[in-house]
């Protein structure tokens, strides 16, 4: 929680309590600590198992720790979706994320895999 919290970002912790429970939080770990951690949900998004929050620490940004969490849910799940605001549009779009824009003004929402019928 506190790498989420530190991000920035509007995650409740019954939400991620609850994915803990039902496996779908992904973590990096660094000489025993948490560097980075990758909150799914797969019940939120009928296109695929939707990436509820992702964060890593600042000293281990721009180092591929996100990358290889995304990476590591995909390989897991299949089909992923995002929504995140424009300063985090690069990041996806580098992951290969199909990106465009969300109904709400100044946010995007991304996919990766294969589409859905």
């Amino acid at each position: 929680m506190r790498l989420l919290d530190g991000a920035l970002l509007e995650t409740a912790a019954d939400a991620v309590l609850a994915a803990i429970d039902d496996g779908s939080v992904l973590v990096a770990i660094d000489a025993d600590r948490v560097v980075g951690a990758c909150v799914l949900d797969e019940s939120t998004d009928p296109d695929g198992t939707h990436v509820e929050a992702i964060a890593v620490s600042r000293r281990r940004r721009r180092r591929g720790v996100g990358t290889a969490l995304v990476r590591a849910a995909a390989a897991r799940q299949g089909r992923l979706v995002a929504d995140f605001d424009a300063r985090a549009r690069p990041f996806w779009r580098s992951l290969g994320f199909r990106v465009r824009p969300a109904d709400e003004p100044g946010r995007f929402v991304g996919s990766l895999g294969p589409p859905t019928e």
